[in-house]
């Protein structure tokens, strides 16, 4: 059995599924890592990803080559695909879907991936797929024909935790003998000097599917200190696009 590619944002689902691989499984684990530069949490999800890792390897020392380096990929240099990225938008018409699964699914294509995406019971995509995937060798899979045509975008997925809460990984990790690794884990994507926000829908998530602890309390300083780091980053965003601009304006007119 080759490694196993599995989509690992150092957050408590996709981190559970690789400490689950390689912990209980023996795996080895190809992580994959979509690179988005406009959100700001990426510094702290692969900062993260680095102590898991060195907390895994304390587990299990046979982790350290088992655990493959992660393929770093930039959303931005994911080939189009005009099929996938049309599908996508009918399903976005019916529902919210987020924007993350037209990319993953052109990177899959791209790359002829089956890659494992760690939806769960509460994630919203859940309700998209339920009627439409089959168990199958220990993971859900797309039917070979689902009601809505346009669900084709997650053919190269595999969900292995898809009837799965994070409460039940909370649970397995305590029982396997590997919480602190899930303790390691990054979910929010707007981070305040490394520590959860509060605020964005990762954090709220992450409270309302049982894990409130992790989540700061929502305080009125706390909330202007996430304004205040939105509107630098928002700013530095504005001015790094300004400069990109410039200097292609001026190499074309050079």
């Amino acid at each position: 059995m080759g490694a196993v590619d599995v989509l690992w944002t150092a957050g408590w689902d996709s981190t559970f599924r690789v400490a689950d691989l390689l912990l209980n499984q023996d795996a080895v684990v190809q992580p994959w890592y979509v690179i988005d530069r406009h959100r700001r949490s990426t510094e702290t999800e692969l900062a993260s990803q680095d102590r898991i890792r060195a907390c895994l390897a304390d587990l299990d020392c046979t982790t350290a080559h088992r655990l493959l380096p992660v393929r770093l990929v930039k959303v931005h240099e994911i080939p189009s695909a005009p099929a996938i990225t049309a599908a996508f938008q009918k399903l976005r018409e019916k529902q919210f879907l987020g924007e993350q699964y037209e990319w993953l699914a052109r990177l899959a294509e791209h790359q002829q991936l089956t890659l494992e995406l760690s939806i769960h019971r509460d994630d919203r995509a859940h309700d998209f797929l339920v009627a439409d995937v089959e168990e199958r060798d220990g993971s859900f899979r797309l039917v070979p024909h689902p009601g809505d045509p346009a669900l084709e975008v997650f053919r190269r997925f595999r969900f292995p935790l898809f009837d799965t809460t994070k409460l039940d990984m909370e649970n397995v990790a305590r029982d396997g003998g590997f919480s602190a690794a899930m303790e390691l884990t990054s979910f929010c994507h707007t981070p305040v000097r490394g520590k959860p926000c509060g605020y964005c829908n990762p954090c709220r998530y992450t409270f309302d599917e049982g894990l409130g602890r992790r989540v700061p309390a929502r305080t009125l300083r706390r909330r202007v200190q996430v304004g205040a780091l939105d509107a630098v980053w928002f700013v530095r965003q504005a001015s790094r696009s300004y400069r990109l601009r410039f200097r292609r304006s001026s190499s074309t007119n050079a």
